[in-house]
């Protein structure tokens, strides 16, 4: 994904195949142009009804005060 639009998209999607029943956020950890954030998502996909647990580390990138990147690795419980 790329620029505002693609971030659209992507909470659009996000919102129109999850419903969210509880998020917590960690602080960040930063590293020179560099910080991850660890969310604990408690969710259900709503195609399939499933309802499951999900740990997520995001990586993002910064340049220009902007974010330019992200990665992000989960397990889902």
């Amino acid at each position: 994904m790329q620029g505002m639009e693609g971030l659209k998209k992507k909470g659009d999607w996000w919102a129109e195949t999850f419903d969210v029943h509880s998020v917590e956020v960690s602080d960040p950890t930063v590293a020179d142009n560099w910080f991850s954030v660890r969310f604990e998502m408690d969710t259900t996909h709503k195609p399939s009804h499933q309802r499951s647990k999900t740990s997520e580390i995001a990586v993002y990138q910064v340049s220009d005060g902007k974010i330019v990147r992200e990665q992000c690795f989960y397990d889902q419980q």
